[in-house]
């Protein structure tokens, strides 16, 4: 039996996947990952949080609006929708808006995912210092 998604560990986690700055966006040979920079009330400070989404049978990249460099240093998620498809796999969207100028979305089918949390953001992020 498949995990119903708002039982799912992506949603255990110590911060939500919505109003979370992203600290880049890269797309790779077998996907894409998020860098994630969710705020850590209790420490005073951004953590920083890896979601690669792999080898899934497909993506779909939607972008509304201009890209920019001062747009792409205010993404945020805005939101994650999926379902588990397979054990380890998800399908569905996730969100980005910068300020009100763009919004994107990445649609995959079928993706591994895993979740890696690194700590604070300040070593790789200093804006988020």
């Amino acid at each position: 039996m498949l995990e119903h998604a708002a039982t799912h560990p992506l949603h255990r986690l110590p911060f939500e996947w919505h109003d979370l700055p992203v600290g880049r966006i890269s797309v790779v040979g077998k996907g894409v990952v998020i860098d994630a920079l969710p705020y850590n009330d209790e420490a005073g400070r951004y953590d920083h949080a890896t979601l690669p989404l792999l080898e899934a049978e497909a993506f779909a990249f939607d972008i509304q609006g201009e890209v920019s460099s001062r747009v792409l240093d205010q993404l945020e998620i805005t939101d994650f929708d999926f379902s588990v498809s397979s054990p380890g796999r998800i399908t569905g969207t996730l969100g980005l808006l910068s300020g009100s100028d763009v919004y994107w979305t990445i649609g995959f089918t079928n993706a591994a995912w895993s979740v890696e949390q690194h700590g604070s953001a300040a070593a790789q992020f200093p804006d988020y210092d």
